[in-house]
């Protein structure tokens, strides 16, 4: 049995396992990979600066501070509704950013149009695992809005409003998406 044989025989052999079990696996597996992870680390100054500005009030959020701030206001708004109840600092940091990416990972595995194989890996990739599920900044808000634009991009036309509104969230999320959107 040659080598190309064997990868096309295993590449056929996941696109035919029983549907959603796998996928419903790997999910798991990120889940609890990227809790664990987070559980784990400590957030750096730049991560606790945004928490902190979070707790400013919201004139100062939506007018004041994003003049001299780099992402758009929204990311702070989420924190805002953490901090508004005490909740303390790490966990406020790490629930938003987790449930971001829970979604848009859940995007990844369900709704996009990948074959199998890049749909269960492309979730533990350095960015989606590690940068942007770990690191708490508006990156994971990007990643879910920009899965979510591109999943509501085939249907643009017959339905415009859940498009432009993705992009809307996405053009609030970070100055890359300002720029995507």
């Amino acid at each position: 049995m040659n080598k190309n044989s064997f990868y096309a025989n295993l590449y056929n052999k996941i696109e035919n396992f029983k549907p959603n079990v796998l996928e419903i696996i790997f999910f798991v597996l990120f889940v609890i990979g990227t809790i664990t992870i987070s559980y784990f680390h400590e957030p750096w100054f730049d991560e606790f600066q945004s928490w902190g500005i979070s707790k400013d009030n919201i004139y100062n959020l939506l007018f004041v501070i994003p003049h001299y701030e780099v992402h758009p206001p929204l990311w702070h708004l989420v924190l805002k509704c953490f901090t508004s109840f005490d909740i303390p600092a790490e966990l406020s940091l790490k629930i938003p950013n987790l449930l971001f990416m829970f979604a848009s990972v859940y995007l990844i595995l369900f709704k996009s149009p990948f074959p199998k194989i890049i749909r269960l890996t492309l979730p533990f990739t350095y960015y989606i695992f590690y940068q942007h599920s770990i690191i708490n900044r508006p990156y994971s808000m990007l990643t879910f809005a920009l899965l979510l634009s591109t999943y509501f991009y085939k249907t643009k036309n017959t339905n415009p409003y859940r498009f432009i509104c993705s992009l809307g969230f996405l053009a609030l999320t970070s100055l890359y998406g300002m720029i995507i959107a």
